[in-house]
């Protein structure tokens, strides 16, 4: 791991998903990690499960006992962009000569101690995208080391230790968190408003994607969506090649047709030469076009063609991408990690593609700043449901400085054609679902948050 084999590492906020595989990461590899979270979570359990130290609760006697446990002291404090400066942990880490480091920038370190770093960006299927690679270097034997924002069943978790050529990352654009990486082939999947919170504009995402783009190695290759709007704005003078996908792109998906579940069947033509046909295990075009981008990444460090097509046909989606979490009674219970609009319209067209007799979307939005910036958008991208149920906003730490609320979506959405309720709590959408599924139906629950766990109580209530 380059610079970071070794350390002794305080992880702020440990147990979130990114930050619990870098210590585990840390932990397996020679180093001492340790950390602390608010509350105790599956993650946090799994940690201590492996002899991983984690206190409950951000407290800076924390950091000082540990840094102290030992005499061996603590050579670095790693937090998220969402831990505020004045953390008591982080506070004392300063008062104590402690170095601080945001998590990307750690990460980062941590891979130049590969040779070929793979980062994968995109406002959304970044997950997908980046769980097709896995599933494609493990089906090549290439043993890769990974990093991703989701549970990986082939992987038991969200990362895997592997050898020291390939590190195939998730990359998150927000708050320019990817800029800390310069990966050999970095994959943009798409740009999209969103974060504008932080961005302000569309101009500001593109912005960054660009210098993403800039940061990949000379000898290396970035594969980007050929549909993305003015793309010579993000590609034009690039010192390392260029592979584009998609309809318009050097590698594209021809003579498609679809199973009765909506699961997509295509051949995969680069430079116009068949290099093969795929027919996909999972649902939805728009698993089409991240299959086409990891085809690209993975045949561009000369993975087989064939190989990168017998992995993806039996590939499995992580964790909370179009996941099935069991029948209530007659009405199947689907569960999707989409919270932006362009993936919210891509998912539910999957569902509609495999005919339920009634689809039932039950919608958590994420953030105040999202919900409020893309109003318009959320109230177009709901028409292939049949019945809408918002449930309140999952904040994820933000304030409500933006008057927004679910009701008001639901009007809108209302309004776009859409029938469409807003619920309080689960209690209430579990009756509105009652009231109104018919047999054969499906329910999706939707979003980033908790919105999981209504699926979860229905199943565990109704069976």
């Amino acid at each position: 791991m380059g610079e970071i084999i070794g350390k002794r590492v305080y992880f702020v906020g440990i147990g979130g998903v990114s930050m619990s595989g870098l210590a585990e990461i840390v932990h397996k590899s020679g180093g001492h990690a340790c950390g602390s979270d608010r509350a105790e979570s599956p993650a946090t359990k799994r940690l201590e499960g492996i002899g991983i130290t984690v206190y409950h609760g951000h407290d800076a006697r924390n950091l000082r006992k540990e840094a102290a446990n030992g005499g061996g002291g603590i050579d670095l404090v790693v937090f998220t962009g969402a831990v505020p400066w004045d953390n008591p942990e982080l506070s004392a880490a300063r008062e104590m000569g402690i170095p601080v480091m945001e998590r990307a920038e750690f990460l980062g370190r941590m891979m130049k101690g590969y040779k070929k770093p793979v980062c994968v960006a995109g406002t959304h299927g970044k997950t997908t995208t980046t769980s097709m690679l896995t599933a494609i270097f493990l089906e090549a034997g290439l043993d890769p080391t990974v990093e991703i924002g989701g549970y990986l069943d082939s992987i038991g978790g969200n990362y895997r230790i592997g050898g020291k050529e390939f590190f195939i990352v998730e990359s998150c654009e927000y708050k320019d968190s990817f800029l800390n990486f310069y990966p050999n082939v970095g994959v943009i999947l798409n740009i999209d408003d969103d974060h504008l919170d932080y961005f302000g504009d569309i101009n500001g995402v593109r912005a960054s994607f660009r210098k993403f783009a800039g940061n990949i190695a000379e000898d290396g290759v970035l594969v980007i969506n050929g549909g993305i709007d003015n793309l010579e704005e993000i590609t034009g003078g690039l010192k390392c090649g260029v592979m584009t996908y998609g309809e318009n792109g050097r590698v594209r998906a021809a003579n498609m047709s679809h199973d009765g579940e909506g699961r997509p069947g295509f051949d995969i033509v680069k430079d116009g030469e068949t290099a093969g046909r795929l027919n996909l295990s999972v649902r939805g075009n728009h698993n089409a076009m991240d299959a086409l981008a990891a085809f690209c990444a993975a045949s561009s460090l000369g993975v087989p063609a064939e190989k990168i097509i017998s992995a993806l046909s039996h590939y499995d989606e992580p964790k909370r991408r179009f996941e099935f979490k069991g029948m209530y009674k007659d009405m199947r219970i689907i569960d999707c990690y989409a919270h932006h609009p362009t993936a919210i319209k891509a998912d539910l067209a999957a569902a509609r593609a495999s005919h339920p007799a009634k689809l039932i979307c039950a919608f958590q939005p994420h953030t105040y700043s999202r919900t409020s910036e893309l109003m318009d958008e959320f109230a177009d991208c709901f028409k292939d449901a049949d019945l809408m149920v918002f449930l309140d906003i999952y904040a994820a730490r933000e304030e409500n400085i933006y008057g927004v609320s679910s009701e008001q979506l639901a009007g809108r959405v209302s309004q776009a054609g859409t029938e469409s309720v807003y619920c309080e709590n689960f209690e209430e959408a579990e009756k509105i679902i009652e009231k109104n599924y018919i047999p054969n139906s499906m329910l999706i629950t939707m979003g980033a948050g908790d919105i999981y766990l209504l699926g979860e109580e229905m199943l565990s209530t109704g069976l």
